[in-house]
């Protein structure tokens, strides 16, 4: 099914079959039995599932002050064999739990086998930023989700990737114009295999700076993040410029919306591959080889997709993600409510028993909220008439202040006539739902946060 590729080999003249080191090893023998378990039913997974949990909850209640007495509340007895039952029983985490309770999340007797401890902070997007504590153990198995997704692309290794993203400090990101180049694709793949080289250059480049950067490389595969693929689509189009050899495209971090697939498609002829993952659990959903589902990654997190009264949401229904990590015995997060929203899919007709997701839809503030009350979701919100020649918005941000005021930021050449205005006034109420106060504020630029990240649409109401 996939290209099939020999590990590097760690002994000198042993080419084929090669023999890994230990780190390689390791990562091979986790892709092996990944390789097997994406066949299992979801009966046979939510039955693994539970036994790699249960070890996990006595865990928890001996060695952490908040699941001793989360856990006591349901009377919670560690030598009963776990079931669904018992399991929907056990309150949800919230992030404000997380925040306030993270020091008492804290396993006080952290298994050295696992490895270091090392913390890892969120973004802070929703608006509630919080600190997870991560073993040496839980950076393992994300490098070995991380070859599945590779493997799920069918991209080949061999060829040049680009990279435009958020640099952080020692990322290895370039500065513009002219980025960095690396002589691999990096960890985990570079453990493994021999790979092409990696281009990169930091997401503060300007979209033109980044185009004339990718026609000067032309890569083989490109990474960004969805926002940044739309903004660069359109400038393809407009210009008419080619990337001859593109093959493949990721996407990572934002959320991504059937029109963003669109545009892609329209402009490249590429279909996207994208993951859904977060830094407090790693990977949760990588998207099928076959089709557009998201196939939930079962071997490490548990996931839920819940409804206003806690309940499982049956197929096509949209829910809360909540997420159990399954190997985080440092700090363990367990039914932890992630502040996302999912569309329950059906089995996948791949034959993988992963189960799956149809959509992810976005975060909570990602929401807009009507004066009585009632929500949906403006992730959709901005259709192409916002982007016609006539407005010539080159780049638009709304902000919901209060119930019944929003506030628009544009970038626009030259600045929105009265008429205009009435006609921007006229798609937002149709799209949002309602006939809120606009506020319209024009700016040279809009940034990105300091993370890379973008959003068209958020609500100040929901933080």
């Amino acid at each position: 099914m996939f290209n099939f590729s020999i590990p590097r080999s760690a002994i000198e003249n042993i080419i084929f079959p090669s023999i890994a080191n230990q780190e390689a090893a390791q990562l091979l023998s986790i892709l092996s039995q990944l390789e097997q378990t994406q066949w299992l039913s979801e009966a046979e997974l939510l039955e693994y599932q539970f036994k790699q949990i249960r070890p996990l909850l006595i865990h928890a209640y001996h060695t952490t002050n908040f699941y001793q007495k989360k856990l006591d509340e349901i009377n919670f007895n560690p030598l009963q064999e776990l079931n669904l039952g018992i399991w929907q029983k056990i309150p949800i985490l919230t992030r404000y739990d997380l925040q306030k309770e993270g020091h008492n999340l804290i396993s006080q007797q952290p298994i050295k086998s696992h490895g270091n401890i090392n913390f890892t902070e969120t973004s802070g997007s929703t608006g509630q930023p919080v600190k997870v504590a991560k073993t040496a153990l839980c950076n393992i198995f994300w490098r070995g989700f991380s070859l599945r997704e590779h493997l799920w692309s069918g991209q080949d290794h061999q060829q040049k990737l680009a990279v435009i993203r958020f640099a952080g400090v020692g990322s290895g990101i370039g500065n513009p114009p002219d980025g960095n180049i690396i002589p691999n694709w990096g960890s985990p793949l570079n453990l493994l295999y021999n790979t092409g080289v990696a281009v990169t250059l930091s997401i503060s480049a300007d979209v033109s700076i980044q185009a004339q950067w990718l026609l000067k490389h032309n890569p083989h595969y490109l990474l960004t993040y969805p926002s940044n693929l739309v903004a660069l689509a359109e400038h393809f189009q407009l210009t008419g410029e080619k990337l001859t050899n593109l093959t493949g495209i990721k996407t990572i971090s934002e959320m991504i919306t059937p029109k963003i697939r669109q545009i892609c498609e329209e402009t490249w002829g590429i279909k996207i591959k994208d993951t859904y993952s977060s830094q407090e659990v790693g990977y949760i959903a990588i998207q099928c080889p076959q089709c557009h589902n998201y196939h939930i990654q079962s071997e490490n997190v548990l996931v839920e997709v819940l409804n206003e009264e806690n309940k499982p949401c049956k197929t096509g229904e949209i829910g809360r993600v909540v997420v159990t990590s399954l190997h985080n015995f440092a700090m363990p997060l367990i039914r932890y409510e992630i502040l996302d929203y999912a569309r329950v899919g059906d089995p996948c007709p791949c034959g993988r028993g992963l189960p799956t997701l149809t959509e992810i839809i976005g975060r909570q503030r990602n929401m807009v909220t009507h004066p009585n009350g009632e929500k949906r979701w403006a992730q959709n919100a901005l259709d192409y008439r916002v982007y016609t020649d006539d407005l010539k918005i080159r780049q638009i941000q709304i902000i919901q202040k209060t119930l019944t005021d929003i506030e628009v930021k544009l970038v626009t050449e030259p600045q929105l006539t009265q008429d205009q205005e009435r006609e921007l006034k006229e798609i937002l109420t149709e799209s949002l739902g309602y006939p809120f106060n606009f506020k319209f504020i024009y700016v040279d630029h809009i940034p990105r946060k300091a993370n890379g990240k973008f959003e068209e649409f958020f609500s100040e109401l929901s933080r």
